[in-house]
């Protein structure tokens, strides 16, 4: 059972479009597991649309009608999609245009392992995390915000415990994710500002970290 949820706040900028797309992608993967959610975001549009539906239309001139619809019709077409890998499958449909037959685990250390995703964003910095059973991720902090949905498998910090459609939303204090013996924990992590090691590789490694994080704003 899903326990932990986006903010009401957070569901109705999703519904009205004002999210960026990092925290659009994080609330798109959650309500894809939430019933519960979906529905609240069903609402908040039906409001979205009554209202719209109230507000007397403008005229437009002819000439900018014609120039909407040619760009329309020079849209590119669409690409062929291209073939899942394994791990595609299993994700939230919002997550699959991310990951294609090409997308490769890598080392992290520590028995973690990421996939970057390329947002299109220069707001956030969006990854998969694979941490393999019974791991601990590395002691660290934030500097800014980091929301981490799990898609499969689970995890506990700070005694509560984060199952397949949670959010978990890491800020300022230092925590440990651990995840559970049974199954490697599988998680979708968005980032605002590079995560802080605090344990004794924190001097080494965190400024890579400021670097990769820089490095996949700048590449969007």
């Amino acid at each position: 059972m899903i326990a932990h949820h986006p903010s009401i706040d957070m569901l109705l900028d999703y519904a009205t479009g004002s999210l960026p797309t990092g925290t659009r992608l994080v609330v798109a993967s959650h309500a894809a597991f939430c019933a519960d959610c979906r529905q609240q975001i069903s609402r908040f549009e039906a409001v979205g649309g009554a209202m719209l539906d109230g507000i007397e239309p403008i005229p437009v001139r002819e000439r900018v009608f014609h120039t909407v619809m040619a760009a329309i019709d020079n849209l590119p077409a669409p690409q062929a999609e291209q073939p899942a890998s394994d791990l595609a499958k299993v994700l939230p449909f919002p997550l699959r245009r991310y990951v294609d037959s090409a997308s490769r685990w890598r080392s992290a250390g520590l028995g973690i392992d990421e996939i970057e995703l390329k947002l299109g964003s220069n707001q956030h910095r969006a990854s998969l995390l694979r941490i393999r059973a019974g791991r601990a991720m590395a002691m660290h902090r934030h500097q800014g915000l980091e929301y981490t949905v799990v898609l499969a498998g689970s995890f506990n910090d700070g005694g509560a415990r984060y199952d397949a459609g949670d959010l978990c939303l890491g800020a300022g204090p230092q925590h440990m994710p651990v995840a559970d013996g049974g199954q490697d924990c599988i998680c979708l992590t968005v980032l605002d500002a590079p995560i802080v090691l605090t344990g004794r590789w924190g001097r080494l490694l965190n400024p890579l970290l400021r670097w990769q994080h820089r490095r996949a704003l700048t590449a969007a």
